[in-house]
């Protein structure tokens, strides 16, 4: 939980010290649990290509409907994220005294969430190229 506190919690500390209120659509917190369940999406969706490489050697990337798939699965991780940080009130405990606080400067905590995100992105996509060219 902790990884994907800190993919939150940056977002929004960057928010906070640039002094953004709203944006055109939400505000600081709803852009910052997206960043965090995409890049949460990516992952498992990279975790999946290797296991059904691994298990049925297949690239799911050939069947047609897992990128309908995959456009579900993120909007309920954006959904989950929005619940658990937004609803739930995580953020609010994550900024308490109770947790134990990340101690990164905002600046490289922004850039380490941004190169997850690019990353995972780059991951999910570079797994699958690879994957298909093993196969054929």
């Amino acid at each position: 939980m902790r990884l994907f506190d800190f993919l939150v919690f940056y977002p929004m500390a960057n928010f906070e010290r640039r002094r953004v209120k709203e944006f055109t659509w939400g505000g600081p917190l709803d852009r910052a649990t997206l960043l965090a369940a995409l890049t949460t999406s990516f992952l498992v969706f990279a975790g999946l290509e290797i296991i059904y490489f691994l298990m049925f050697k297949v690239n799911i990337l050939d069947v047609w409907y897992t990128i309908f798939l995959f456009l579900a699965g993120s909007i309920l991780m954006v959904q989950l994220f929005g619940y658990l940080y937004i609803t739930k009130k995580r953020y609010e405990y994550i900024t308490s005294s109770q947790y134990k606080s990340f101690t990164l400067n905002t600046t490289l905590g922004v850039t380490i969430s941004f190169l997850l995100f690019v990353f995972s992105f780059l991951g999910s996509l570079g797994i699958a190229i690879v994957i298909g060219t093993v196969i054929t």
